[in-house]
């Protein structure tokens, strides 16, 4: 509404959501105008997503909107499995019984179902790093390509812009590519770790 994105310095959660503040993890009880906006402090790409699903549920009470934002986490979670699954057969092609277990246990880990089922970035981060993670395994499977470092960038990037954590994977790339890179130049190999670095800080600006 002000034309900006939220400050931690700044900015509250409104008052006309005290009411509702035992549904939310962050509010503090310190009065109704002194809780910092905890969300300030994370990136906006999750909470951009999230416009569309807040104004079609427009109409429905807080409680209503909070429901229908927590329904919107489920698709990422459920990506999460697929994309364990897909690591499993990339890793162990000729391994059915890794292919069924493998993502049967990420969907039974009690942080990923409850990740899935609230308001927070965290599922979305972490359906993106699974992305990135198989896009990593395929570096090492098939080897480095300036294709692959596109792919690694755009997933480093839409990562980084839900959330900061997702930085961690850097050490990640550069490994792998250093790793399936064997008898490659290194000039070669560090143009692509440069181009991939270089798409995702294009992405978060």
């Amino acid at each position: 509404r002000e034309g900006r994105l939220p400050t931690l310095a700044v900015d509250r959660l409104p008052g006309r959501f005290y009411e509702y503040r035992s549904y939310a993890l962050q509010w503090r009880d310190l009065g109704q105008w002194t809780t910092p906006l905890y969300t300030a402090v994370h990136p906006p790409l999750y909470y951009a997503a999230m416009v569309p699903f807040y104004d079609a549920g427009r109409h429905l009470s807080p409680l209503g909107k909070h429901y229908l934002l927590r329904f919107a986490a489920i698709p990422f979670g459920i990506l999460t499995i697929l994309l364990a699954y897909r690591l499993a057969r990339t890793i162990f092609p000729d391994d059915g019984f890794l292919a069924v277990t493998v993502p049967v246990v990420v969907a039974f880990q009690p942080q990923v179902s409850y990740e899935a089922a609230i308001i927070n970035n965290d599922i979305v981060a972490i359906a993106l790093f699974s992305w990135l993670l198989n896009l990593l395994v395929l570096v090492l499977r098939d080897g480095p390509s300036f294709g692959r470092a596109v792919m690694v960038g755009c997933a480093l990037g839409l990562g980084l812009l839900t959330k900061t954590t997702t930085a961690t994977a850097v050490p990640l790339i550069v490994g792998a590519f250093w790793a399936a890179g064997a008898g490659l130049a290194w000039s070669r190999l560090a143009r692509m770790v440069l181009t991939a670095g270089a798409l995702a800080l294009m992405v978060v600006a």
